[in-house]
Parts: C-alpha cells; sequence; structure tokens
C-alpha cells in the first residue's frame, strides 16, 4: 500500500467527524471571538490586512467581477489549490489547465 492511498484512507476516516467538530465548536468560538476582543487588536495592530483586503475589494468590484474580465485569475487559484493538495498527498500531478471563460482541470495521478 503506498503513502498516498494510506493518507487518502486516514482523510477519509477523519474529515466527517472533524466537519461535525468544526460546526459545534463555531458558536462558541464566535463568542469568544467577541468577549476576547481579538479580532478588534489584529485589525488595529495590522493596517496592511485592512489595506490589502480594502484594494482587492475596489479591484474586485472595478474589474473582476466584470463578465469582460473573464475568470482566468480565479480559475488557476482554484485548480492550483487542487494541484498543491495533490503534491502535500504524494500525487503526480500530471495536468493543470485554467482557461478564460471555460473553467480549469487539474489531473493527477493516484487519486480515486
Amino acid at each position: 500500500m503506498s503513502v498516498s492511498s494510506l493518507i487518502d484512507q486516514f482523510l477519509g476516516a477523519i474529515k466527517w467527524p472533524i466537519a461535525a467538530a468544526c460546526i459545534i465548536i463555531l458558536p462558541f468560538s464566535l463568542i469568544e471571538l467577541r468577549d476576547s476582543q481579538i479580532i478588534g487588536e489584529v485589525f488595529s495592530y495590522n493596517r496592511a490586512i485592512i489595506a490589502g483586503f480594502l484594494i482587492y475589494l475596489v479591484a474586485w468590484f472595478v474589474y473582476f467581477s466584470k463578465p469582460s474580465a473573464g475568470s482566468f485569475f480565479s480559475t488557476f487559484e482554484h485548480e492550483l489549490t487542487h494541484a498543491i493538495f495533490a503534491w502535500a498527498t504524494f500525487k503526480k500531478v500530471t495536468g493543470l489547465t485554467a482557461t478564460w471563460r471555460e473553467g480549469g482541470v487539474c489531473s493527477f495521478e493516484g487519486g480515486k
């Protein structure tokens, strides 16, 4: 049995219990974040986070949300995420395609 298969089986076994735990923990996490004022501290000391968010927001409304802009960047980013996780689970990425309007695909060997 390959390392990739072992990783796939392990991830397959833990994904739903972790998802359920995250859903259960979420409301309590939000309450703690609100009470501890961590979010306020992060944004007050890291102006770069706010600036980056605002720049991206403006770029989205001005350019990226328009049909004429296509969706190459977001499609490429999405498919690259698939490739990174394939590499992280010891699979061989055999192709990555992102198009302007037709979507994209990431193909790899060693998966289901």
